[in-house]
């Protein structure tokens, strides 16, 4: 079950990351996903909005896409 919800969060595909590509808009989380590259993504989802958005290593922050 956690890949499932993982997999809701977050998907890659060779670099990029799409985030939020199945999470449903009324749903609320705060998460950390460790994702491919070295790459760490925190954030915060409220009322369908990002509110918080960390990337550690922050030169991976332009390779994410938003799925909203």
């Amino acid at each position: 079950m956690l890949k499932a919800v993982q997999a809701m969060l977050i998907q890659t595909d060779v670099r990029k990351f799409f985030l939020l590509p199945a999470w449903p808009g009324e749903w609320d989380v705060d998460f950390k996903v460790h994702a491919p590259y070295r790459t760490v993504i925190e954030g915060q989802v409220r009322h369908g909005q990002i509110t918080k958005l960390k990337v550690t290593l922050s030169s991976r922050k332009k390779d994410i896409e938003i799925m909203r």
